[in-house]
């Protein structure tokens, strides 16, 4: 898929990136965002794209712990034309300088009855 890269990226540090999305098309488009993570979240599931038109998605990036080689394909499928789907990939190495996923060792939730 079209690589969206975030070379190094801190343990549990938020970063936005927006992806445009081009309707080439002379007719209206509905978009479906279809992937499943923890670290990666979209604002929107789905979309209207008017003719002719482009659309931004806001894609953060929080990841929780260390990944030299972290990647995650989103697909983005135009649900008027099954043919017509592009894949985006994500990647970064996600490192961890501070020690922090060690440090959430320390916190833990129990439950009695």
């Amino acid at each position: 898929g079209q690589p969206v890269g975030h070379a190094r990226q801190d343990v549990l540090t938020l970063r936005r990136t927006r992806v445009r999305l081009d309707n080439l098309s002379d007719m209206p488009a509905h978009l479906s965002v279809r992937f499943h993570s923890k670290a990666l979240r979209c604002r929107e599931e789905s979309v209207h794209v008017a003719a002719n038109s482009h659309h931004y998605l806001q894609f953060d990036f929080k990841p929780r712990r260390p990944n030299a080689a972290y990647s995650k394909q989103v697909t983005i499928v135009n649900t008027r034309n099954a043919n017509n789907e592009v894949a985006i990939s994500f990647t970064s190495a996600n490192i961890d300088p501070r020690n922090v996923s060690i440090h959430q060792l320390f916190y833990r939730l129990g439950l009695s009855t």
